[in-house]
């Protein structure tokens, strides 16, 4: 009731942009991820080239 509440007003104020309704794995992943925001948990500089590097040329 509250989401579709809203989804009423945000349309009412020309807020077109459209919500994500994730699944209950996406939540909860989500709530890991906050979590470990929280814990101040990041990724290193390293960790985080050694992603990008998988996905560049």
């Amino acid at each position: 009731m509250q989401n579709q509440a809203a989804r009423l007003l945000l349309a009412y104020a020309g807020d077109d942009e459209g919500f994500i309704d994730l699944t209950p794995e996406e939540e909860a992943d989500l709530v890991e991820a906050q979590a470990e925001m929280a814990r101040g948990e990041f990724a290193t500089e390293a960790e985080v080239q050694a992603v990008l590097a998988k996905f560049r040329s």
